[in-house]
């Protein structure tokens, strides 16, 4: 699901559960378009996202594939209203929400909206370092009943 905020501004997305379970899967439908760009004949573009792609996790989660906000339009909270947004959605459907960033400066705001660094690990070949980050799993229905009579 692709959301926009402001116009074009900012926008992000979120893969539901069941997108987000393939995510491998669609990934591997675009090797072929890539392989002869690279110099390697794929080889480091195919063993990141192979990398990437065994870091997921094993339970059905919203995964962030990507947010943005517009260099003029940041530090306005579009960012974070947009991340709330999927965070509420995934929330609501009782499942955790999932990312990945290269970006440390990153990790504190995401640590803000309630995600938990998983791992912190460097890519192969030299790559970046990235965090694998989570939200905890929503308590079910049951769960909140026994808690709120």
């Amino acid at each position: 699901m692709l959301w926009k905020i402001r116009g074009c501004d900012g926008g992000a997305a979120w893969l539901p559960p069941g997108v987000a379970a393939r995510f491998a899967e669609i990934e591997q439908s675009t090797r072929a378009a890539i392989t002869p760009l690279t110099g390697d004949g794929g080889v480091r573009y195919a063993a990141f996202w192979d990398w990437l792609g065994a870091h997921l996790p094993d339970e059905p989660c919203w995964f962030l594939d990507l947010v943005g906000v517009a260099p003029a339009a940041q530090g306005g909270g579009l960012g974070r209203a947009l991340l709330m947004h999927g965070l509420q959605r995934a929330r609501a459907d009782g499942y955790p929400a999932f990312l990945e960033t290269g970006n440390p400066r990153n990790v504190p705001f995401y640590q803000s909206l309630g995600f938990q660094t998983v791992a912190e690990q460097r890519a192969p070949d030299g790559g970046p370092v990235i965090w694998f980050m989570q939200t905890p799993r929503p308590p079910s229905s049951a769960a909140i009943s026994t808690l709120w009579p």
